[in-house]
């Protein structure tokens, strides 16, 4: 979170969340909300989002449904498939709203992901292992220096004493690729999966 601090950016965002005038937190301790909110960073406008900012605490309340909290956040200015997607994550638990995930787990298995780099994993595969990798045609968060890499790494081939890493563009897709394009991602998938 250090690093979105020092980004403006995440400042702004942090602030259009906490200081939101309808948000009240009844007496209760921060922790003591369950709430998620993030949205995508960029330290540049015209390049791939590269921080993701958490803000937790604050959004479910009494009387709050997802509705609510799907308009509340796009009026914050999240963009609509975020709020959407932050809204779907909702269930009703007796007369309130919750989500239906673990958040702590859900923070954790995020930062787990951000900390871990998989480099050299892609760079000595272990033997008889192929790792295919399945990039979105349609997503920037991909900086052109990893897609070289991935590509470099793809035009390897194997060697005898080490595994092999694949790369395969899906066209026509973004983010969820299995929502976006399920045929095309079932068309790199399945020869693997036949092949196993």
């Amino acid at each position: 979170m250090a690093g979105i601090l020092r980004n403006k950016s995440g400042i702004r965002l942090l602030s259009r969340i906490i200081n939101s005038p309808d948000l009240s937190f009844n007496g209760h301790s921060w922790r003591s909300l369950q709430t998620l909110a993030y949205e995508e960073v960029r330290t540049s406008p015209d390049g791939p989002y590269d921080s993701t900012a958490f803000v937790l605490h604050g959004l479910l309340g009494s009387g709050r449904n997802w509705r609510w909290v799907v308009t509340h956040m796009i009026e914050l200015g999240f963009s609509k498939s975020l709020s959407d997607w932050i809204g779907s994550n909702l269930k009703k638990s007796g007369e309130h709203e919750t989500w239906s995930f673990n958040l702590e787990g859900a923070v954790q298995m995020f930062n787990s992901f951000r900390e871990t780099s998989y480099w050299s994993l892609l760079e000595h595969p272990p033997k008889d292992t192929e790792i295919a990798i399945v990039r979105a045609a349609n997503s920037d968060r991909w900086s052109s220096d990893v897609v070289q890499q991935l590509e470099r790494l793809s035009s390897k081939g194997s060697e005898e004493s080490k595994g092999r890493v694949s790369a395969h563009v899906l066209p026509n897709s973004g983010h969820w690729v299995h929502v976006d394009n399920p045929k095309g991602l079932l068309d790199i998938v399945a020869p693997k999966i036949s092949s196993l």
